[in-house]
C-alpha cells in the first residue's frame, strides 16, 4: 500500500474494533506483549521489515510466532499493519491506542495512599467524590505509606492530588527558604 496512514488513524480503527468486541484492555496488553516480542527478537523484527517478502508471508510468520497468544482482533490488525504501514509504526500506534483507550474507558482505578488504613465509610465517600470529579466509575485501590505522615495522595485518571502532610511541610520549607534570602 503506497499511501501512508497515520498512527492515530490506525489506533482509532483498532480502538473501534476492540470496543465493538469488548476487548479494549486485552488488546492494549497484547500490543505491549507483541512489542516486547519484537524488541527481543531481532530476526522477527527484520522479517517483518523485509520488503522482498510478501505481506501475506509476513502475516503468516506473525500468526505462527504469536499463536494463540493474541486475540483475532489484534492478529488481524497486525496483519493489516504489516501490509499497510509496516511493523515499525507499532510503537507509535501502541502509544496512541493507549491514550485513546484511556479516554474512552468509563472505569478507572484510583490509587489512594494514606498514612493509616482508611475505613470503609471514608473509602466510599472518596469513591463517590472521585466519580463525580472524573465523570467515570472509580474503583479505589488503597495503600498505606506512613512516610506521608497524614493526609492523602490520590492518583486517578492521569491526575495527582497530593494533600499529604509531608507535601505541605515540604511546601512550607520551600517557602521559608525563599524568604531567608
Amino acid at each position: 500500500m503506497s499511501k501512508e496512514v497515520s498512527p492515530d488513524t490506525l489506533a482509532g480503527a483498532l480502538l473501534g474494533a476492540s470496543t465493538d468486541r469488548g476487548v479494549v484492555d486485552d488488546v492494549a496488553e497484547e500490543l505491549e506483549r507483541v512489542q516486547s516480542i519484537l524488541d527481543h527478537n531481532l530476526g522477527l523484527k527484520d522479517a517483518m521489515r523485509n520488503s522482498s517478502m510478501s505481506s501475506e508471508a509476513r502475516g503468516a510468520i506473525l500468526a505462527e510466532v504469536l499463536g494463540d497468544g493474541v486475540s483475532e482482533v489484534t492478529l488481524s490488525f497486525l496483519r493489516l499493519l504489516v501490509d499497510a504501514s509496516g511493523i515499525s509504526v507499532l510503537p507509535a500506534v501502541r502509544r496512541s491506542y493507549e491514550v485513546m483507550a484511556e479516554k474512552a474507558r468509563t472505569r478507572v482505578t484510583a490509587d489512594v495512599t494514606t498514612a493509616v488504613v482508611i475505613d470503609k465509610a471514608l473509602e466510599e465517600n472518596l469513591q463517590k467524590r472521585l466519580t463525580a470529579a472524573t465523570g467515570k466509575d472509580v474503583t479505589i485501590r488503597s495503600q498505606v505509606d506512613e512516610s506521608i505522615i497524614g493526609g492523602i495522595v490520590v492518583h486517578v485518571d492521569g491526575r495527582v492530588i497530593d494533600a499529604s502532610i509531608s507535601r505541605q511541610l515540604e511546601d512550607m520549607r520551600s517557602a521559608m527558604a525563599g524568604t531567608r534570602k
